[in-house]
């Protein structure tokens, strides 16, 4: 099952940052719940692909790769600059690169506590990250 095997853990867990791994290191490692919204699959020169299907987690502001081929998740990235991950968009042209991630909710910056009582300081996160690698790119 997913979440039980090796395989699907190191899936769970390598593309987690440091401050969840050891919010999770109590709590069995992995996160037991997820919140999938917006699958867009990958484009050639403006085309579906079939490469790859990109997803996002807006409970634990992720982003997951699924391979098309054998329809099975292969990477997870969580969004280190991110509040709430909704919504994505990938690019088309002339392949997908870049998966482009919509933070929803406004947020300071930096998130340190200090300027909490002050929304007009706060702001929303545009991020991208390479669809390729599955690493944060901007």
């Amino acid at each position: 099952g997913w979440g039980l095997t090796n395989e699907s853990r190191k899936i769970l867990t390598e593309g987690l940052t440091p401050q969840n791994r050891e919010f999770l290191d109590d709590k069995g490692g992995i996160y037991t719940n997820g919140d999938l919204h917006h699958p867009h699959p990958s484009f050639t020169d403006g085309t579906y692909d079939g490469r790859y299907l990109f997803a996002n987690d807006k409970s634990n502001t992720r982003v997951c790769r699924i391979r098309l081929d054998v329809m099975k998740c292969d990477k997870i990235i969580q969004l280190p600059n991110q509040s709430t991950v909704h919504g994505l968009r990938v690019q088309k042209y002339p392949r997908t690169g870049y998966v482009y991630c919509n933070g929803e909710d406004r947020v300071p910056i930096p998130n340190d506590g200090k300027i909490l009582d002050d929304p007009k300081q706060y702001t929303a996160m545009f991020t991208a990250v390479d669809g390729d690698t599955m690493k944060v790119a901007w």
